[in-house]
């Protein structure tokens, strides 16, 4: 499930960051081009998109109806098209036929040249002139970053010396004070210094493991 997309809208071509819950973040894009649509602003606008994608370093996933029938590798207008994702280190995974009446391979999953795990196969289909196009892309989980928290440490505590000092505290500023700031005040410079003596501040690192469990370790 999607938990955070934000959509970059241009011409026939849609990319989306998105973030699904515990994973990483990665790009997922739909392209569709007219079959008379002109060849040059469509590969310039692909290629300005994709060198946006590509800054950001997250895995990109790209589908749609390129209409680039990638069979008929005579067409110079489809090496055009091969040599643009190869220039951006990127390739296409769909094989087969995906339009039978033509017979032409004209719907794409494009990914970045690394990506090893991403799949793409043809399925039939019976209500459009177009097959079904399945990916199955395995998405890294979200590193979680370690969180600083400051706490009170309790590893030397004696529960029993630290009640014997709160008792022979002078707390008589507190019941001589009337305003509420001043009795907060008074309180606050009677019991901080027991605190600080019993259980000092420390920082610790949090690190979530999973979704349930904690290690904390000391700085």
């Amino acid at each position: 499930m999607f938990n955070d997309c934000k959509a970059q809208v241009e011409d026939n071509q849609m990319l989306n960051d998105c973030k699904a819950s515990g994973a990483a973040a990665f790009v997922l894009g739909a392209i569709y081009r007219p079959p008379s649509g002109a060849i040059s602003p469509v590969l310039e606008d692909l290629r300005e998109q994709l060198l946006w994608v590509l800054g950001t370093g997250k895995p990109l996933y790209v589908l749609g109806d390129t209409n680039f029938d990638l069979l008929n590798d005579v067409s110079s207008d489809i090496q055009r098209y091969r040599q643009t994702l190869n220039d951006l280190s990127l390739k296409q995974l769909v094989a087969g036929q995906t339009r039978p009446e033509s017979e032409a391979l004209l719907d794409h999953v494009i990914v970045r040249s690394s990506d090893c795990t991403t799949t793409a196969s043809v399925k039939p289909c019976t209500w459009s002139d177009h097959d079904l196009i399945v990916a199955k892309a395995s998405v890294g989980r979200e590193r979680r970053h370690p969180v600083e928290v400051t706490i009170r440490s309790t590893r030397n505590l004696v529960p029993d010396a630290l009640r014997l000092e709160l008792l022979l505290t002078d707390w008589s500023e507190v019941y001589q004070s009337v305003a509420v700031g001043d009795k907060w005040a008074a309180w606050r410079a009677a019991w901080s210094p027991v605190l600080d003596r019993h259980m000092p501040l420390t920082k610790i690192r949090l690190v979530q493991i999973g979704l349930l469990f904690s290690v904390f370790t000391k700085l």
